[in-house]
């Protein structure tokens, strides 16, 4: 293409961050955390002197920008050829083609044996399309509070009566940190999907993650954690939602965790517990408690809480992959889709 010839292609580097962060301001959102916020960025996606960002510039005027994420960014051992797009943005004056060019830099720099994305918007499913992508509507289930009359964050009909109850089966419960992941959870753990993730990966994205306080909690069997849910808790006016971001482990043992779900409903007071997911059986979550909020009318499940939104969200998910085993899996917090949308209260930072 003619139009590559002036336009340069490249890693966003450290000394032109702040130009990056006024493109975001001027053609994006002002208050957005990447425009706003180097500390975030930073842990997110800086490599060395440079980020896992590629930036298309004609002269020193930056046309476009790509974020991505290998999964090797938060542990050096996992491979960097998993990656999940993010932030992709090329303003409207911008030549045709440099965002096809922004994608294929992309993939000809890392070559992804896997390439996911999470939440993009509908204008860009004719493009996951075009380049082969697998795409579709996330899962959403929820489990709504036993303990509740009133929902104030959710808008549940009140002829829906249906609520998660206990199972009878007794399992233990194990709450992982960064003091006794490494005893509890082996290896084997992360063997049943793709992409891969690790012990180091857990702690680094969940444990240490610099503005969100995340809950994880083991199924232990054997005296091994056999799987591992991730939480995280989002309070609203005194109310309270749970969100699982995450899971590991074989699917089957997903609903050995429904009374731990209760447990937490009842201590945070929360409403519910929602759980995005793909590569799942729909029938494992349904016998952890949990319903399909797409098959129930009127039921409204907020997705967005920054600003709060009373509103159903369908998450879009899109991949390809040359790994024939084993499954995509695909959750909330993949990617960046389960991240702060603005910033401003710094002394939270760790």
């Amino acid at each position: 293409m003619k139009i590559s010839k002036k336009i340069k292609f490249s890693n966003l580097n450290t000394k032109d961050l702040k130009n990056f962060q006024k493109f975001i301001k001027k053609h994006w959102n002002k208050n957005h955390i990447y425009a706003n916020d180097t500390y975030f960025f930073n842990w997110q996606y800086k490599i060395k002197y440079n980020y896992n960002c590629i930036v298309a510039k004609l002269n020193k005027q930056i046309l476009g920008v790509h974020t991505f994420i290998p999964q090797n960014q938060y542990d050096n051992k996992l491979s960097s050829n998993q990656i999940f797009l993010t932030l992709f943005r090329c303003i409207d004056i911008s030549k045709p083609g440099t965002g096809l060019l922004l994608y294929k830099s992309i993939i000809n720099k890392y070559i992804p044996q896997f390439i996911g994305t999470i939440g993009f918007n509908s204008n860009m499913i004719l493009f996951h399309k075009w380049k082969g992508f697998k795409i579709g509507q996330m899962n959403h289930h929820v489990a709504l509070s036993p303990y509740k009359k009133k929902f104030n964050i959710a808008l549940v009909p009140k002829n829906l009566q249906i609520r998660i109850k206990k199972i009878k089966k007794y399992v233990n419960y194990q709450e992982i940190n960064l003091k006794n992941i490494d005893n509890y959870v082996t290896n084997k753990i992360y063997s049943y999907q793709i992409p891969n993730k690790s012990n180091n990966f857990i702690k680094n994205r969940f444990m240490k993650h610099p503005i969100y306080k995340y809950l994880l909690y083991g199924v232990i069997l054997n005296k091994k954690v056999q799987a591992i849910c991730v939480f995280r808790i989002i309070k609203k006016s005194k109310k309270a939602v749970i969100k699982v971001v995450d899971f590991i482990g074989q699917n089957k043992f997903f609903p050995l965790f429904n009374n731990l779900f209760i447990d937490l409903i009842k201590k945070y007071s929360a409403e519910y517990i929602d759980f995005y997911s793909f590569g799942m059986e729909s029938s494992y979550i349904i016998k952890a408690g949990f319903i399909n909020r797409k098959k129930y009318q009127k039921l409204i499940i907020p997705e967005y809480f920054e600003p709060f939104v009373k509103e159903n969200i369908d998450l879009m998910y899109g991949y390809k992959t040359s790994i024939k085993y084993p499954l995509v899996r695909l959750f909330k917090a993949d990617g960046d889709r389960d991240r702060p949308s603005f910033w401003k209260n710094k002394q939270f930072h760790k």
